[in-house]
């Protein structure tokens, strides 16, 4: 049976051993350190097979590890050098006699690494060559590197909406969709409007998903579309996170419909949220045709939240947001559970430290591509950094969210205040991640 290939694989650990994983590799390079480099030489000292050796030696040539030089022409004979990516892997080699003779030398050691000056038994560690630190894991963890894949991507290219990805929310009022007429790239993007009229594609067809969602048909029989009720054409990410992870999500997005939000009512496309949470932690709003975003913080009230504004179209009509924190308390409710209006409020905005650095783009009638970097617990030291079309937003840091959040999860459509006007909203190239490369949908155009 033919062994899998690791060399595709993204992770720098799998790449290692396509090169070096087979055990005889290592045991070469073991003697290669020693100072050997001819064929008899590895051979007498391994026993191995001469047809094997000879495999194994091209290997490591063919990945760079070890040089092939001709030292006799008559006979022709070559010798096997150590590159600088050869040398570079005996520390490598030197852990793993440490490791060897801590763990399975229940007899003693029989090698053992020594100081060259005075003899003395080493007893090697790993250290951080910047900070001089050893790499413990409580201070050190694998992280995400600016080629990192994305760990979730969906151009639609499937020509649907996978249901192993996406939970839509079927309503009377909505309609998802496959276009192929407007698209970010590549051939399909996915569709959802509300009030949909016949010039849209047919609606896809419903599948049964495994997410739970509220207010959906699928997840509440029976219910009745009223026209003053709220309305919603959402796609639901299937894959939650828990609060505090570090992730990036990349998506182009745009609007065709005009008059959407132009009545001042609320509209919201593009949410992330935590469970038993009301309010989205970061949400993508539109007032008076302007886009902007919010971020939620919690209080010390039950119900009540700050809403903050982070970032804004230019023309954006400032009245709910007050001069200043550009910040206000809602939610919540009285003795008598009547809700309680917004208000501005001085614990707004506390502990926020943000940096505007540019306007957002208008995504009607063009695509808009969104970069969001996250890491929010509602703590001191949140992250929220956004992109849109390559250039920098905005950055947030500090407390945004709530401390006793749970999952966090992201959902894509739009979501509004009752309304006659039809909505359309076209939606591509989603991708979360842990890099901005990983995410951005511009990689498309390159």
């Amino acid at each position: 049976m033919q062994r899998k290939s690791f060399g595709n694989m993204q992770c720098p650990i799998a790449r290692s051993l396509e090169r070096v994983g087979e055990w005889w590799s290592i045991l070469i390079l073991r003697d290669a350190y020693y100072g050997m480099t001819r064929f008899d030489e590895f051979q007498k000292s391994l026993g191995i097979a001469p047809s094997m050796l000879t495999r194994r030696l091209n290997s490591l040539v063919e990945s760079g590890l070890l040089e092939r030089r001709r030292y006799s022409e008559k006979p022709p004979r070559d010798e096997y050098v150590l590159t600088e990516i050869g040398r570079d892997f005996r520390p490598v080699v030197w852990s793993l006699v440490a490791w060897g003779n801590r763990h399975l030398a229940p007899e003693g050691t029989s090698v053992q690494l020594v100081d060259r000056a005075t003899g003395a038994i080493a007893d090697p560690v790993l250290f951080d060559r910047i900070s001089g630190r050893v790499m413990s894991p409580q201070d050190f963890k694998p992280a995400a590197g600016p080629a990192a894949a994305a760990d979730i991507t969906d151009g639609f290219e499937s020509g649907t909406i996978d249901p192993r990805i996406w939970a839509p929310c079927p309503r009377e009022e909505n309609r998802f969709f496959i276009d192929t007429a407007v698209v970010r790239s590549g051939r399909y993007a996915a569709g959802m409007a509300l009030l949909p009229d016949g010039t849209l594609p047919p609606a896809i067809p419903p599948e049964e998903v495994a997410r739970r969602r509220s207010g959906c048909l699928d997840t509440m029989p029976g219910a009745v579309f009223k026209p003053e009720d709220d309305q919603r054409a959402e796609l639901w990410l299937q894959s939650t996170q828990p609060a505090g992870t570090d992730s990036w999500f990349g998506f182009s997005f745009r609007i065709d419909s005009p008059k959407a939000g132009a009545d001042g009512n609320r509209l919201v496309i593009g949410q992330w949220k935590q469970s038993g949470s009301q309010s989205p932690l970061l949400a993508q709003r539109f007032k008076g045709g302007a886009f902007h975003l919010t971020v939620e913080q919690a209080t010390a009230s039950p119900g009540r939240q700050c809403r903050v504004l982070v970032a804004w179209q230019d023309g954006y009509d400032f009245s709910d947001f007050p001069a200043g924190t550009r910040s206000f308390l809602h939610g919540g409710a009285d003795e008598l559970d009547v809700e309680l209006p917004p208000a501005p409020a001085a614990e707004c905005s506390r502990g926020l430290a943000i940096d505007r650095m540019a306007p957002l783009p208008s995504p009607f009638g063009a695509w808009v591509d969104m970069v969001v970097h996250l890491r929010v617990a509602g703590r001191p030291d949140d992250l929220v950094e956004i992109w849109a079309n390559g250039q920098p937003i905005a950055t947030v840091r500090g407390p945004v969210g709530s401390p006793s959040g749970r999952n966090q999860y992201f959902k894509f459509g739009p979501y509004r205040d009752p309304s006659s006007a039809p909505l359309v909203v076209r939606f591509d190239d989603f991708a979360r991640g842990g890099s901005f490369a990983a995410v951005d949908p511009r990689r498309f155009d390159r």
